[in-house]
């Protein structure tokens, strides 16, 4: 009986710890990974998600400065403009939601936000923050009042890439900015170029011609004759734009090329298929986006505004696609709506998400 019950005890015995092996081997399959979101002091904290492994204690709580929030109004309509500010030298914020507010003096709220309202902002950066022509459901009173809020549940403090901090240049410098107010008489006498059809080698015609035409305006792009024929060096000289402009590098007249062509040459044209209507920009900005950052980027936004004295009259966001690395991309943003002769560009900057990585172009 005394080994019957000692095999007993020993069999009992491996049963129950094979049961606790696989009962650990479960639990830390299943178990969440430390976080710094977890609020939970796991990950060698001095204080709960903060610290150690997480983002120091001093920015819990910590939130952007807002320097100021201007309304530019027209037409019904309003451009919003709110500068923030990041006191951080190190960190910044990747994704914080914001939203507008004006109040008029009877108490009513008019509120734009939504999921795509939404920005990111670099350590040590100061940025304008644009949402242009909002419809404003009741009109603009003397008198109202207009707020810019950030979730503090968004704000998430990240540190970038060690090279992009190390770096004694501005990311994004812009030169040789101009801004322009055509005249009735340059509208007259301006030659406009609409692209509407797919062209390829071996098509000809007028609009092979007038391709021909606006290609030979950019430098280093195409130096031949305007014969109206697709033809090899027209085939050469749409491979250069496309590669200039970030564009597929076919040497096609495809949809995305005629789009770009059409925005840099072409008319604008408004309304709907049943009633079109074509007008001129009121003004045109246009200048260059240097990349000095050993990355590509996929996409910059620009902010221009545009003031008469100390008022803000007119904002802009154009944005670039595909900017590479120590090159340099034209950009041009036009207003169709009336604005002052008087205005200067008071305000330049161009940004890009360094905490986004599908913001960066992936090499092969």
């Amino acid at each position: 009986m005394e080994k019957r019950l000692l095999k007993q005890i020993l069999i009992a015995t491996i049963f129950f710890v094979f049961l606790i092996g696989i009962s650990l081997i479960i639990y830390f399959a299943l178990k969440p990974k430390p976080t710094c979101f977890d609020k939970i002091k796991n990950q060698g904290e001095v204080q709960v998600d903060c610290d150690g492994l997480c983002q120091p204690c001093r920015l819990v709580n910590k939130t952007l400065e807002l320097k100021g929030v201007y309304p530019i109004l027209y037409d019904n309509r309003a451009d919003l403009v709110a500068r923030i500010l990041n006191s951080e030298t190190e960190y910044g914020v990747n994704n914080f939601k914001y939203t507008f507010k004006i109040t008029d003096p009877l108490g009513g709220v008019q509120e734009f936000t939504g999921e795509d309202y939404r920005d990111f902002i670099l350590p040590a950066e100061s940025k304008f923050i644009i949402r242009q022509g909002l419809i404003l459901t009741t009109p603009w009173q003397p008198g109202s009042k207009i707020d810019f809020e950030i979730d503090p549940a968004s704000i998430v403090w990240v540190k970038p890439r060690a090279e992009l901090l190390k770096s004694d240049q501005t990311f994004l410098p812009i030169s040789n900015i101009v801004l322009e107010f055509p005249q009735a008489t340059d509208i007259k006498n301006k030659t406009y170029y609409n692209f509407t059809k797919w062209l390829q080698k071996g098509s000809t015609g007028d609009q092979v011609g007038d391709l021909q035409k606006v290609l030979a305006t950019i430098p280093n792009i195409y130096a031949g004759k305007v014969t109206g024929k697709y033809d090899a060096k027209v085939v050469t000289a749409v491979k250069a734009f496309q590669k200039k402009y970030g564009l597929r590098t076919n040497g096609v007249l495809d949809k995305g090329t005629r789009t770009k062509l059409n925005e840099l040459f072409g008319k604008p044209i408004a309304g709907n298929n049943d009633n079109i209507a074509v007008y001129d920009a009121s003004a045109q900005v246009s200048g260059q986006v240097m990349n000095n950052t050993s990355f590509n980027w996929v996409k910059v936004k620009i902010a221009i505004l545009l003031c008469v004295g100390d008022k803000y009259v007119a904002a802009g966001s154009p944005t670039l696609d595909n900017l590479t690395s120590s090159k340099q991309d034209d950009f041009v943003y036009r207003w169709y709506r009336t604005i002052d002769p008087k205005a200067k560009i008071c305000e330049r900057a161009a940004y890009t998400n360094v905490f986004d990585q599908n913001n960066f172009i992936q090499i092969y």
